[in-house]
């Protein structure tokens, strides 16, 4: 009797254990979902800003190579820029990772130069970049996120000069 209370216990912790692991797993995947859903609503908003309202929180930053944190609103005015200058935009999710509230991807995000950007007339020219991503959230909505990409290389290709005709 005393053996099979005990083993009646321990099954019990173990279910409980698998379950709040199940749920935790859950959670991630959600997670990953959000992030996903995130950078297709930004690939699709043809440089409606709408994204913003939809993803972010009142509080969010972001940070751009640089531990220096963008605001919501310094975050709005520099992603008009860039859809401004940037177009068929495309996200493509390398690999992503989540613990607890944070979701880190690799990303290789394409598009065409077709607006004016730092001071660079519109190529026409497609530009490729690598980014990693992390992004923090908080009721489904991100409050946070960190995003490193090859500065040079985005550099380079914008002023790369234009081929020459055959």
């Amino acid at each position: 009797m005393r053996h099979s209370r005990f083993l009646a216990v321990a099954l019990s912790s173990v279910v409980i254990l698998a379950c709040g692991g199940e749920s935790g797993a859950s959670r991630l995947e959600e997670n990953k979902a959000l992030v996903r859903q995130w950078l297709q609503d930004v690939d699709a908003s043809r440089g409606s800003l709408d994204f913003i309202d939809k993803w972010m929180t009142p509080d969010f930053q972001t940070r751009f190579n640089s531990p220096d944190a963008m605001d919501l609103a310094g975050y709005r005015q520099f992603m008009s820029t860039f859809l401004n200058a940037f177009s068929e935009m495309r996200h493509e999710i390398q690999y992503m990772v989540a613990e607890n509230d944070l979701v880190a991807g690799g990303i290789t995000l394409r598009m065409m130069h077709t607006g004016a950007f730092e001071g660079i007339a519109p190529s026409g020219r497609p530009i490729s970049i690598e980014l990693i991503v992390v992004v923090r959230l908080r009721d489904g909505k991100i409050v946070e996120e960190w995003v490193v990409f090859d500065s040079a290389g985005l550099q380079q290709q914008l002023e790369a000069p234009a081929a020459a005709p055959q």
